[in-house]
């Protein structure tokens, strides 16, 4: 059996080669509740949320083409209800999904990227939050998971001063647990140490009717 290929961890969404992906649109299952984990990695909470969760559909955006192959290969050969679509999110949410089309967006550890430097390359941008706002159906929500505190405060910013999404927790304020029934590798790996998890909930209101 040959060697897998190493994949690179971090990936610089703003290089040349990541501007124009093809991204095109997601077909999803009609009458299916579908969720997008956005930046999925290998795809270790899509798989676990499909168990816990039977009969949504799970989409996992990934910058990284090669994780996208091993997770459409896997779901084949395991017959689960995950696909994952190789895409730049700081510009592609809009072409991949259909406004009002998704339950639920993830955001799971995403990569901090600590060098002032690279801030810029920094996942959650007030741009994101409103692509993210505009795909989520009204009621929907977004969850974001980090371990690192600077990122948490900086999501809850942008989340709360944008206006377009309602803290389910009040304002400024973060979730206690993990409702999915799903965890990342990173999530399990901070619980065993006892690290901290920052947890936001996020929803798209629905307006009030006279």
């Amino acid at each position: 059996m040959g060697r897998r290929r190493r994949i690179r961890q971090h990936v610089n969404p703003l290089s040349l080669r990541h501007m124009d992906t093809g991204a095109r649109r997601v077909a999803l299952p009609l009458g299916a509740l579908a969720e997008a984990e956005l930046g999925c990695a290998e795809g270790e909470f899509l798989f676990a949320r499909a168990r816990a969760a039977p009969g949504r559909f799970l989409v996992g955006v990934e910058i990284r083409q090669q994780l996208v192959e091993r997770i459409n290969r896997q779901a084949a050969a395991q017959g689960s209800a995950v696909m994952a679509v190789y895409a730049n999110l700081n510009m592609d949410l809009d072409r991949l999904f259909a406004p009002s089309s998704l339950a639920v967006c993830h955001v799971n550890f995403p990569d901090p990227c600590f060098k002032r430097s690279q801030h810029k390359r920094r996942f959650l941008t007030p741009e994101l939050a409103s692509s993210i706002c505009r795909v989520l159906r009204l009621g929907g929500l977004l969850s974001v998971q980090t371990d690192i505190w600077d990122l948490a405060l900086e999501a809850l910013e942008i989340l709360e001063s944008g206006g377009e999404l309602v803290n389910e927790l009040g304002p400024w304020s973060f979730a206690r647990e993990n409702i999915f029934a799903a965890r990342t590798r990173r999530e399990r790996r901070c619980m065993e140490r006892g690290k901290k998890i920052w947890r936001l909930r996020f929803s798209r209101p629905v307006p009030a009717t006279i």
